[in-house]
């Protein structure tokens, strides 16, 4: 059972708020920086939750689809936007999915125990641009302060070893979000 379920849901709301009327974190908007880095005209949202990033991206792309795993996730995002395409998936095999020109995983990467396959696998779907926030610190640090709820903070260097091992990379970003939360941004090579 994923930890994600209609308890957990309405949490994620109270914390975050609704999609239309998104709260901001100790004052910052978490969809500002993504919506600004979109490059082309297509995103695929990985762990889109409620459907977040779709909001803040309508009518700057012609396509969107957004992955999560919880089903009850989707089904709160299906009814925020029954026009977005919103799918059930796994982040640690997005064989099933196209390439896109922005591939985003906002508020994912934090909540894994592993973070190398994920980046590869969002990597392996980057036609122009992969984006995702994740903290980073000098050491590996994983907190559960609740059963299931995973925080996970990667050391720099270990981040620049999984992004030394994909292919077609060109430019590499890190902008610092909020305490140890970065962006981090990936071009492709052109």
């Amino acid at each position: 059972m994923s930890f994600w379920d209609e308890k957990r849901v309405q949490f994620y709301i109270e914390t975050w708020g609704p999609p239309t009327n998104p709260k901001k974190w100790q004052g910052l908007d978490r969809m500002e920086i993504p919506v600004k880095l979109l490059k082309g005209e297509t995103a695929f949202d990985v762990g889109c939750g409620l459907g977040h990033l779709y909001y803040a991206l309508k009518g700057k792309v012609r396509q969107y689809l957004g992955v999560d795993a919880s089903s009850y996730m989707l089904e709160k995002a299906r009814a925020y936007f029954p026009e977005a395409d919103f799918r059930q998936g796994d982040v640690y095999d997005l064989s099933e999915f196209p390439m896109v020109d922005t591939v985003y995983s906002i508020s994912l990467l934090i909540h894994l125990p592993t973070v190398e396959e994920p980046i590869r696998q969002l990597w392996s779907k980057t036609k122009k641009r992969l984006v995702f926030l994740i903290p980073l610190g000098k050491r590996e640090k994983i907190e559960e302060p609740e059963k299931g709820l995973l925080y996970h903070q990667i050391p720099f260097k270990k981040l620049e070893s999984i992004l030394d091992s994909l292919p077609r990379v060109g430019k590499v970003q890190k902008i610092h979000w909020e305490k140890r939360h970065h962006f981090v941004v990936l071009d492709t090579i052109e």
